[in-house]
């Protein structure tokens, strides 16, 4: 059974050589003052680069060119990241990295992220298998992600399924074919989302009522951690309780309570998986997202990511 990795530095030039053989050379220093921490902990798969990290400030440069696709997703905190000298600040949306452009990330105050590499080449062949298109992925993708969407709700998912999956060097068959499925799920999940040909780029139907949709998607995910109704949810997006829910259910495949349910426990992962033993509990942050009932929540957070809430704070 694997353990994740840790890794401590607190010499950003160190930090840059260890990184060095997975993302190539970059720029690391403090966001901050002249302090420096930062914790990785790694993952390693078979195909797809994975760790977190966390930083008490820091900030990132790599010149184009680089030999690899990234997603970067946020954890509990907000995350800056200047695409063409334009900076956005991601909290509940993830960064997509290309690389045909630099990479410009900073985070003044405890930076907590989950990193996914994924090297050209292969994807590039997974491009070919996919959409049988030979143009680089680059030409057509997008860098940012909502989390509400289906495609940044499914990639989230599956970045997690794959977290939570053991590697060891003496696997069974079985457990090696069910690795290689969770990376391809990943990969394919990121080329959808990226290039915007998911589920969420089909709202053709005039049945959907996008504009109410929109508001309520967002009246829902502004407020995770608050109790909401049915007729609140109702008055926030102008449209009926019937209205909204065949509209949730033609995009999202459940309804808007439903929907809440499932943002909650990703951000319940998220601030887990960002967290420490020692910062946090699982009770806290499970009442944090209205699961009052902790055995339920318990459960239905495996069923979703596949491991317990204790066992994503321990890391």
């Amino acid at each position: 059974m694997e353990h994740a990795a840790s890794l401590n530095f607190v010499d950003p030039d160190e930090f840059q050589e260890a990184l060095a053989p997975t993302v190539g050379e970059s720029r690391i220093r403090p966001a901050r003052g002249a302090d420096f921490h930062v914790r990785l902990t790694l993952k390693p798969k078979e195909k797809v680069g994975l760790f977190t990290a966390r930083a008490n400030s820091i900030q990132v440069h790599q010149e184009p060119r680089l030999p690899f696709y990234g997603i970067n997703l946020p954890l509990g905190r907000p995350l800056t990241v200047s695409q063409a000298s334009h900076p956005h600040e991601f909290l509940d949306d993830i960064n997509l990295t290309r690389p045909d452009r630099p990479i410009d990330i900073k985070a003044a105050m405890d930076c907590r992220i989950l990193v996914v590499i994924l090297y050209r080449e292969m994807m590039q062949e997974h491009v070919a298998r996919l959409s049988r298109s030979t143009r680089p992925l680059e030409s057509r993708m997008q860098t940012g992600l909502s989390m509400k969407t289906p495609d940044g709700h499914a990639l989230v998912r599956s970045l997690a399924r794959l977290w939570s999956e053991p590697v060891s060097g003496g696997q069974s068959p079985g457990a090696q074919i069910r690795l290689a499925e969770l990376e391809d799920e990943v990969i394919t999940n990121y080329i959808l989302a990226a290039t915007g040909t998911g589920n969420y780029a089909d709202q053709s139907s005039p049945n959907i009522a996008p504009h109410c949709l929109r508001l309520a998607e967002d009246y829902l995910c502004a407020r995770l951690d608050q109790p909401i109704s049915r007729a609140e949810l109702a008055a926030a997006s102008g449209a009926s309780i019937r209205t909204l829910s065949r509209a949730f259910m033609r995009r999202h495949g459940k309804g808007p309570m439903q929907f809440l349910k499932a943002r909650r426990l990703d951000a319940a992962y998220r601030a887990l998986l960002g967290a420490t033993p020692e910062s946090t509990s699982v009770t806290k942050v499970a009442l944090r997202y209205g699961f009052n009932h902790l055995g339920k929540f318990a459960s239905d957070y495996r069923q979703a990511f596949r491991e317990s809430p204790s066992a994503t704070l321990r890391g």
